[in-house]
């Protein structure tokens, strides 16, 4: 375990300090029961006089610093609570500390303060959480729900939920989202269950709880002794817990303060024996440590990586323990200035040294389910073009889970959550949910029937001890599930286990298609997220291996610290069973192609360039999407959900691209009758391409583009479009072409029949190889036939083959042809032979 180098502590409150606060680089502010709030500067660890509030009401048992500056970015608001009067001020952080007024009065002692951009939230000690609305202070909602007084509040990032702590073991949530004008008391829509083993109605028992920053993914709260609880976003369910170990001079004791960093990815916590841990909140699968082969390892430079991941400076001093702080020495007026110019307003973190050997932790992709909506009012478990699945609650607030088809014609279900499910994936043929282990609870997988012939369409199966589900897929007749384990089963229709593998790290999200394939991503010990491609049957063999890889990255680091970002926004097939990604950040939509070998291709429309998009689906060579705001995670109105908005892929860049992928996805023991449809529809692509190089006289790149072409009569138009334009020397190097991919087959000489004419032999006008042109005629013969004696030379049994085209007796296949006019003419030079 890392240790922590102790700075030398400095002292402002004599009779103690009631709250803390940090504003961005590095200036504490304090509040305690002289009546004084101090701000100070933590590099030089001596208090700012010039910005000290004194108030007259006695003790100040709380403050709260705002998230934003003013509108013209010159202040910053800071709301201080007083014991005596029951009054929340608001103060503006200028030049100095400037009274603005009374926000909120209440009926008893205001213990704790958080605000928000747009809210202020107010414990006091009766059983009632208050929230002002910054923009209009008329407007107070009232939360109720809690037995006991509130301990704690906190307001998640997004501003949809609020937490509160209180007396009675609980902490409750309620969704201020959907709060209209006339509403003014707000009830808790769910709970989780605390534990203090001295119990909670002590006053030095704070029970503060944390969201983290940003997205609010996971909300933390003590949850017993020395362990804190992650809860995951609207569906309330533990996530992981951090337990603190005990060892000598770590006490067993409960949490009783709980913070995030500002980047969210460690946890700090004090506890009721009076000591302070910072563990991390990621899984340890999530991180990785890059040490180059001639660095040296500091611990002193990790400990300054967390003392800047909690907005901290990175030049901050660590002082000898024999310095002692002035503390009476005021800084000097320029001194105050530039920290009230950069310190006071600037809201961003301190950068990262580049420097070389230091230590940084790279992030690799958490797992997700695509197409699920876990932030919001609308929760949504799996979102594809079929329809959705959601996750919401009854009248009497009983877990429901619905699954409804856009498609009306077909029925969906619902049904009670007992489960407690948090991932699910469906088609047409049935839907698979999971829930994740919770306590002493095994993880659940249950499956349910679209229609059934049979009355046990349903079953569900519990993962051995020690798995956990982290991701879920189905399609046709297949499911697929995915454990902590790095392992992942794949059941029958009927709930069969069929086969079971490994992979070699942390599975991340999986895909599959009614064709029996199956898409796997998985991130590695080396911080890459890697891709692997299955068939799956139901025969011997039944799992085998089609393309592995390692995915493109976002954006390559631009230092050795740089933290990267998740790779994959969403990954699926679409209905031909072309596996697709969506690039997070970026939106760049990339397929895997046997065009370019099974490697990932780029569909970029230079355009049209959409940004970051949330994808629902792909199918018929459109991509259907919502765009993201800034990146931010997707949430839903409850009503009036978003139109999907459309982007086709098939031209992209260039318009034969598209196809030529399509004709590329064939394989030789494919039948004729699909080879030659999807190579003629690349040829003629192609073919407009030619028209257009030819008209332009850009010769060069007609020849070019004839060069992919795959049928021997492309070739011929080729040379009948250039013959059109004039062009004879292209025409003349398009007939070499021809004659070089298309050469003519000579035969032994053999004796022949004078009549007839001996003819050379070319390989057939369809594709490149014979094997796929099935014989155009079958020799018969008569039972009763014999050879004339009189013969000298053989019958050939083989069939005369077809004469090589010309521009005069060629026919364009891509013309349309009238069924009624070749009739009419076969019937005619019928009547002709009579």
């Amino acid at each position: 375990m890392s240790s922590f180098r102790t700075l030398a502590s400095f002292s402002v409150h004599p009779p103690g300090i009631g709250d803390l606060d940090i504003l961005p680089n590095g200036i504490a502010v304090t509040c305690g029961e002289d009546g004084y709030v101090c701000f100070t500067d933590m590099k030089e660890l001596k208090e700012i006089k010039s910005m000290r509030i004194v108030t007259d009401d006695g003790t100040v048992p709380s403050i709260s610093v705002s998230a934003t500056t003013s509108s013209d970015g010159s202040s910053r608001d800071v709301f201080v609570a007083s014991s005596d009067n029951y009054l929340l001020n608001r103060y503006s952080l200028g030049a100095k500390a400037t009274f603005e007024g009374c926000y909120l009065r209440c009926t008893e002692e205001i213990k704790y303060i958080s605000s928000s951009k747009s809210y202020v939230a107010v414990v006091s000690e009766d059983l009632r959480s208050r929230i002002v609305l910054r923009a209009n202070m008329e407007r107070v909602l009232v939360l109720e729900g809690h037995k006991e007084p509130v301990k704690s509040i906190a307001i998640d990032p997004l501003e949809t939920y609020v937490a509160t702590a209180a007396s009675d073991n609980t902490v409750k949530l309620f969704d201020i989202s959907n709060v209209d004008g006339d509403t003014g008391e707000v009830n808790a829509s769910g709970s989780i269950p605390i534990q203090y083993q001295q119990g909670m109605s002590n006053d030095d028992v704070l029970a503060r709880v944390a969201w983290q920053p940003e997205a609010g993914s996971l909300l933390a709260t003590p949850m017993r002794m020395n362990t804190v609880g992650l809860y995951e976003r609207g569906t309330w369910t533990l996530s992981s817990k951090l337990v603190f170990p005990s060892f000598e001079g770590v006490f067993n004791s409960d949490v009783n303060v709980i913070a995030f960093s500002p980047n969210g990815k460690y946890v700090a916590a004090a506890s009721m024996a009076k000591q302070a841990r910072s563990p991390s909140c990621l899984p340890i699968d999530g991180l990785t440590t890059h040490t180059p082969d001639d660095a040296i390892v500091d611990e002193e430079e990790q400990v300054n990586a967390i003392k800047r991941s909690f907005g901290f400076d990175p030049d901050m001093a660590v002082l000898h323990e024999a310095t002692v702080p002035d503390d009476e020495d005021d800084l000097d007026a320029s001194a105050t200035q530039a920290a009230m110019d950069a310190p006071l307003l600037n809201s961003s973190v301190v950068p990262m040294s580049s420097a070389a050997g230091q230590h940084y932790v790279q992030q690799v992709q958490a797992t997700f389910q695509p197409g699920a909506v876990l932030q919001g009012p609308v929760i949504l478990l799996a979102w594809n073009l079929l329809g959705d699945i959601e996750a919401l609650s009854s009248a009497d607030q009983t877990p429901l889970i619905v699954l409804r088809f856009n498609d009306k014609s077909k029925r969906g279900f619902k049904f009670h959550d007992t489960y407690n499910l948090t991932m699910a994936d469906f088609d047409d043929v049935g839907a698979i949910f999971a829930a994740p282990t919770q306590d002493d609870m095994p993880a659940v997988v249950t499956y349910r029937a679209i229609e059934s012939w049979n009355s046990s369409s349903s079953w569900h199966v519990s993962l051995p001890d020690g798995e956990d589900v982290v991701c879920v897929t189905t399609a046709g007749s297949f499911c697929f599930v995915a454990s902590s384990t790095h392992f992942v089963r794949v059941y029958s229709m009927g709930g069969i286990l069929l086969a079971i593998f490994a992979l070699s790290g942390r599975i991340v999200s999986m895909a599959s298609h009614r064709s029996g394939k199956l898409a796997v991503l998985y991130a590695t010990s080396s911080a890459e997220l890697h891709y692997a491609v299955y068939t799956i049957q139901a025969s011997l063999p039944r799992v085998q291996k089609v393309a592995e890889g390692v995915m493109p990255p976002t954006k390559p680091p631009s230092t050795p610290l740089t933290v990267a970002a998740p790779a994959v926004e969403w990954v699926g097939f679409n209905d031909l069973g072309v596996l697709f990604f969506v690039q997070a950040g970026t939106g760049t939509v990339f397929a895997l192609s046997s065009l370019v070998g099974l490697q990932w291709m780029p569909l970029v429309q230079p355009s049209h360039t959409h940004g970051p998009i949330f994808c629902v689906g792909i199918r018929d060579g459109t991509v259907y999407f919502l765009p993201k705001v800034l990146d931010q995670p997707l949430q839903l109105p409850r009503h009036h959900r978003p139109v999907l908005s459309t982007w086709a892929y098939e031209k992209v860049e260039d318009d034969a691209l598209w196809a030529a992928h399509n004709a590329a996805t064939v394989n030789p023991s494919d039948p004729i009758d699909y080879v030659v449809p999807r190579q003629a529809a690349a040829d003629k692509a192609i073919l407009l391409r030619v028209k257009a190089m030819c008209a332009s006289d850009d010769v060069q790149k007609a020849y070019d583009l004839a060069t992919c072409l795959s049928l021997e009569k492309s070739h011929a138009i080729a040379q009948q479009i250039a013959t059109h334009f004039g062009l004879r020397e292209l025409q003349s190097r398009l007939q070499q072409l021809q004659d070089s991919l298309f050469p003519i087959d000579t035969r032994p000489s053999i004796e022949v029949d004078a009549a007839a004419p001996t003819s050379m032999e070319r390989r057939p006008p369809t594709a490149g190889s014979s094997s796929l042109r099935p014989p155009s005629r079958i020799p018969i013969m008569s039972r009763n036939a014999t050879s004339p004696q009189t013969s000298t030379a053989p019958t050939d049994p083989v069939a005369k083959p077809p004469s090589k085209p010309t521009a005069s007796t060629f026919v364009n296949p891509f013309k349309k042809r009238e069924v009624a006019q070749e009739q009419k003419a076969d019937s005619g030079s019928r009547k002709r032979q009579k």
